[in-house]
């Protein structure tokens, strides 16, 4: 189970969560290219200016956003194998969820089809951002699970 944490395990704990304060960042300004894409009042609305908001949205959200995703998901999965803090599944789902996040960080490349797969509004990006999302519910689920045990086991000692 988990030991004391090394400078190795520190390195990855650090950059697990300054990965994930880019994540944030670029979902925010992402999130606020397409709000201001939204506010836009309709009739005086210039529609190269909102297309150009939206897809601008997209190199946030999906190429770029992509990337730091893989690189959260990598050293949080990196750090979770090495220390043994959470099950060594959810440090393996978090390894193959980069993979999938580095795989489609080029779909940038693909135009922005909703209906194709390989596009940067594609189903590979819907699927690439799921899997991230689904590792932190997986990830929280097994924290807690965790805590329950820690607070059985000594009841089974006795």
């Amino acid at each position: 189970m988990a030991g004391t944490p090394t400078s190795q395990d520190r390195r990855r704990v650090c950059l697990a969560e300054t990965s994930a304060a880019f994540v944030l960042t670029l979902v925010l300004i992402g999130d606020g290219l397409q709000a201001g894409a939204a506010l836009v009042p309709t009739g005086a609305a210039d529609p190269g200016a909102i297309a150009g908001l939206w897809v601008t949205s997209f190199v946030f959200h999906d190429a770029i956003g992509l990337i730091f995703a893989a690189l959260l998901l990598a050293s949080a999965g990196s750090a979770t194998l090495a220390s043994g803090v959470l099950q060594r599944w959810t440090g393996w789902f978090a390894i193959g969820a980069a993979v999938v996040n580095l795989l489609a960080a080029p779909s940038i490349f693909g135009g922005t089809d909703y209906t194709a797969f390989y596009s940067a509004s594609g189903y590979v990006t819907l699927i690439a951002q799921g899997l991230l999302v689904l590792w932190f519910a997986i990830a929280g689920v097994s924290m807690f699970n965790i805590g329950r045990r820690r607070k059985a086991a000594p009841a089974l000692d006795r």
